[in-house]
């Protein structure tokens, strides 16, 4: 079994910045849309079934998740 090595200050900050991000309003909703769904989603339909989160923040997060690394962002 090969060993990993790992900065455990690096773990608990890292694991900090997902709560963080995970905690924040609408985040869990937008994941588990994308996760439920087998199709791309766009920006419009996303925000019509979230009708109870705003514009900017829903941007904001979906901007947030794509710089984490939750999401990937397609232009069209």
């Amino acid at each position: 079994m090969e060993s990993i090595d790992f900065e455990p200050v690096e773990c608990i900050t890292k694991g900090k910045d997902i709560i963080n991000l995970i905690s924040k309003r609408g985040t869990l909703e937008i994941l588990c849309t994308f996760c439920c769904s087998n199709k791309k989603i766009r920006f419009n339909e996303l925000h019509n079934l979230m009708k109870h989160i705003s514009t900017k923040t829903l941007a904001s997060r979906l901007k947030e998740m794509n710089a984490k690394g939750f999401l990937s962002r397609v232009v069209f």
